[in-house]
């Protein structure tokens, strides 16, 4: 009998493509409902003004903004879509960290990427420009450290206690299922007639 063992082949786990892994694009996984659903469930409105607002910025080729007001109205945050140049670079700056070794495992990924999204979405925090000086325009990516904006942005989560990050990103998560539904909803013209 023959003692010699073949080592196992290496299995390689294929690249997952931005698309899929996307939030805003991942199709609602089973048992869980449409967007539709998930609006409901979680007592999201989309009102007449935020349809009005997001059809101008659809014409105007511009981002949809949005502040919510956390707290009884003591901390306010104003989020706006990203441009497709922008949600680009946010999978930019995941794969710098995968080739760093980070994230470690899937959970982290998510974390990350929607921690990143939410960085990069802000676009005011209290009422002031959020990070202006920390956007696609005027930071130098640092290749070799695998830097672009987008972790610069995020940095400043670092210092945050962890509610104070939990709150945002629950009103992230809310934005960005407004932005989902409205998307979804360009070709149902009912959609668009203002409420009686």
């Amino acid at each position: 009998m023959d003692e010699t063992k073949t080592p196992p082949t290496p299995v390689e786990t294929p690249e997952v493509p931005a698309a899929i892994t996307d939030p805003r694009i991942q199709p609602a996984n089973p048992g869980m409902g449409t967007i539709a659903d998930l609006l409901v469930k979680n007592k999201v409105k989309v009102t007449d003004r935020d349809k009005t607002e997001f059809f101008k910025c659809f014409l105007a080729d511009k981002p949809y903004e949005e502040e919510f007001k956390l707290f009884n109205d003591e901390f306010k945050v104003t989020f706006r879509s990203l441009s497709v140049g922008e949600n680009n670079d946010v999978f930019k700056q995941v794969i710098y960290d995968q080739q760093q070794g980070v994230p470690k495992t899937d959970e982290a990924y998510f974390v990350t990427l929607v921690t990143y999204r939410a960085a990069t979405t802000i676009s005011k925090l209290q009422g002031e420009p959020f990070q202006p000086e920390l956007t696609r325009d005027n930071f130098k990516e640092d290749k070799e450290k695998g830097l672009t904006y987008v972790r610069a942005r995020a940095a400043i989560f670092d210092t945050w206690p962890a509610f104070k990050l939990q709150a945002l990103l629950e009103a992230f998560r809310v934005f960005e299922l407004k932005v989902v539904h409205l998307t979804e909803q360009v070709t149902d013209p009912n959609f668009w007639k203002p409420e009686k």
